[in-house]
C-alpha cells in the first residue's frame, strides 16, 4: 500500500512543477538552444524513399503524386499507364551546389599595393590609396619625409608602364633621389592636354595593335585585288556581249537584204509575165479580127 501511495505522489509532482513553471515568465537566457549534437535518427527516417514510375525512371525525373487519380502528374497529363517500378531516396532530388567556373574563382593571393619609397623602407601603409602625384601620402606629411609617386618595390618595365595610370600619366622614377626632377616634370606635364595618356604602351598591346593593323592592311589589299578582278571580268563580259550583238545584227542585216533582193526579183518576174500575157491577148484579138473579116468577105 505504501508503494501504491508513493506512485500517485510521484505522478502528481510533475503537475505541480508544471504549474509553478507556468507562473514563471521565461527570459532569453532560460531558453535552451539546440545543440550541434549529431542526430541519432536513422537514415531511413531522415531520407524516406520516394516511389518512381517507369516513365519518370526513363526520363530521370522526379515522380510527383499530387492528383487523386493514383497516377503521377506526368503520366496523368500525358495519358500514360503509371506503373511504379522502384523507390529513390529524397536526397537524389536535392539541389546540388554548382561548381564555379575556373575563370570566376577569386584568387586568395596577396594583393600588391602601390607604396612610396619611405613607406616601403619603413614597412608602413601608404594612404590614401590611389592618390595622384604630386599629392603626398599621410605618413610622409606627418613625419616630413620626401614622398614619391606610389609604385611597387620590384619594378619591371611593364609595371612602370602600368603605374602611369595611377600617377597621372608620368613615368615613375626608380628611386626617391629623382623626386625633385619628377616634381618639375609633373608640373609641365599637368598643363599638357595629353598628360593622362601613357608615353609607352605595353608590349602586348603594341603587338596586338600591330597585328590588327597588319591584318587590316592585308584584308584591304585582298579586297582591292578582288574588286579589280571583278572589274576585269565585268568588262570581259560586256565585250563578249557586244561582239555577239554585232554578229546577230550583221546576220539580220544580211537576211533583210536577201529578202529585199528576192522580193525585187519576184516583182520583176511578175511584171514580165504580165507583159507576156498582154502581148498574147493583143495577138489573139488581131487573129480574131482577121477571121471575122474573112468570114464577112465570103
Amino acid at each position: 500500500m505504501a508503494e501504491e501511495d508513493a506512485e500517485p505522489e510521484m505522478d502528481r509532482e510533475p503537475d505541480a512543477a508544471a504549474e509553478s513553471e507556468a507562473d514563471v515568465k521565461l527570459v532569453t537566457s532560460d531558453v535552451v538552444l539546440p545543440t550541434t549534437r549529431r542526430s541519432t535518427a536513422s537514415r531511413g527516417s531522415r531520407d524516406p524513399p520516394l516511389p518512381r514510375c517507369e516513365l519518370c525512371k526513363k526520363q530521370k525525373k522526379r515522380c510527383i503524386f499530387s492528383n487523386p487519380s493514383g497516377k503521377c502528374d506526368k503520366c496523368y497529363k500525358q495519358g500514360y499507364e503509371c506503373r511504379v517500378v522502384d523507390a529513390v531516396p529524397a536526397r537524389v532530388y536535392m539541389a546540388r551546389p554548382r561548381k564555379s567556373a575556373p575563370g570566376k574563382t577569386k584568387s586568395r593571393g596577396t594583393s600588391h599595393v602601390l607604396k612610396c619609397d619611405p613607406c616601403h623602407k619603413n614597412n608602413r601603409t601608404c594612404l590614401p590609396d590611389k592618390r595622384v602625384w604630386p599629392a603626398k601620402c599621410s605618413e610622409c606629411l606627418q613625419n616630413g619625409l620626401p614622398c614619391c609617386p606610389p609604385a611597387l618595390s620590384k619594378r619591371s618595365e611593364s609595371e612602370q608602364v602600368l603605374a602611369q595610370y595611377h600617377t597621372g600619366g608620368l613615368l615613375v622614377p626608380i628611386s626617391s633621389d629623382d623626386s625633385e626632377s619628377s616634381d618639375s616634370d609633373s608640373e609641365s606635364s599637368d598643363s599638357d592636354s595629353d598628360a593622362s595618356i601613357p608615353a609607352v604602351l605595353p608590349a602586348r598591346k603594341r603587338k596586338r595593335q600591330e597585328d590588327s593593323s597588319g591584318d587590316a592592311q592585308t584584308e584591304i589589299a585582298s579586297l582591292q585585288d578582288t574588286i579589280a578582278r571583278m572589274e576585269d571580268e565585268y568588262q570581259e563580259v560586256i565585250r563578249h556581249m557586244q561582239a555577239n550583238h554585232e554578229q546577230e545584227l550583221g546576220a539580220l542585216r544580211a537576211k533583210y537584204e536577201r529578202a529585199v533582193a528576192d522580193l525585187a526579183n519576184a516583182s520583176r518576174n511578175h511584171e514580165r509575165r504580165l507583159d507576156d500575157m498582154i502581148f498574147l491577148m493583143k495577138t489573139n484579138e488581131k487573129r480574131a479580127d482577121e477571121i471575122i473579116q474573112a468570114l464577112k468577105n465570103k
